[in-house]
């Protein structure tokens, strides 16, 4: 197997730490990476050969590089996938039979930032539905197109999608507040229902931001069960949460907080 390997004015480092620290999904990080993407390398499989470049010859990143890579099927869709090991994307290419126009498989190793970048022009929401980093690996991360924009502009934000699984620490700092507006009083009639069918002893709404999870302040509901009630609290909140889908103000989503 060979790589084209683009130079800088540095050796690219191996982006794996960083990534596998990544996929906390925490902003600060994510930031960890975005402070490193013109240091660390990622690997691209390549379906055809580069126009004009021998294989193993190093290139100026300067130069027009067209590049044909494999993209990772998923599901009905695909998405684009980059490497920061050779030995993981030799197992997967392996698997998957991938060649580079019928020949062993070809790798261009790129600074990450252009990594990035080149994802972004295959991401087009519809059939290629965003990046994968280490795919196969356990330090396996998704990006949307709208993550993966971000990181490559040098604006860390959290991975919601990874961040909501860790439990919130002691020591993070959570901002509360009033809301900015009152609730449209329908939802705010579906959430007193709620509260009185469950038995629970009764709620309040707050505003939250936590910079470490959140994209933007959100609605909370901090709610006190009542004396007899012992259900699980993922199963009491199920129903409130399938009734608000598609009908909560900006950003969308509520935090749901036992007291």
């Amino acid at each position: 197997m060979a790589a084209q390997e683009p130079t800088t004015d540095a050796v690219l480092h191996d982006a794996s730490a960083l990534i596998a620290t990544m996929r906390q999904g925490f902003r600060s990080a994510v930031q960890a990476f975005v402070d490193h993407l013109d240091k660390v390398g990622l690997f691209v499989p390549l379906a055809k050969p580069l126009a004009g470049v021998e294989v193993g010859q190093a290139q100026q990143m300067g130069d027009e590089l067209t590049l044909a890579p494999h993209l990772l099927p998923l599901a009905d869709d695909w998405v684009v996938a980059l490497w920061s090991d050779r030995d993981q994307l030799q197992t997967v290419g392996q698997y998957l039979q991938w060649t580079t126009d019928g020949e062993h498989l070809d790798l261009c190793y790129l600074p990450a930032r252009v990594a990035l970048e080149f994802a972004l022009q295959l991401i087009d929401d519809d059939k290629v539905k965003g990046l994968v980093l280490n795919p196969g690996d356990e330090s396996e991360v998704f990006l949307s197109r709208q993550e993966a924009a971000s990181i490559a502009s040098n604006k860390a934000i959290p991975l919601v999608g990874y961040v909501q699984n860790i439990p919130e620490q002691p020591r993070e700092q959570t901002l509360v507040s009033e809301l900015d507006a009152p609730l449209p009083p329908d939802l705010l009639q579906l959430i007193e229902h709620w509260v009185k069918r469950s038995d629970l002893a009764g709620y309040q709404l707050q505003q939250t931001f936590n910079a470490e999870r959140d994209l933007e302040p959100h609605l909370t509901l901090l709610v006190k069960k009542g004396p007899a009630q012992s259900a699980d609290e993922r199963t009491l909140i199920a129903p409130l949460l399938s009734e608000l889908e598609g009908k909560l103000p900006p950003p969308g989503y509520i935090d749901v907080l036992f007291e």
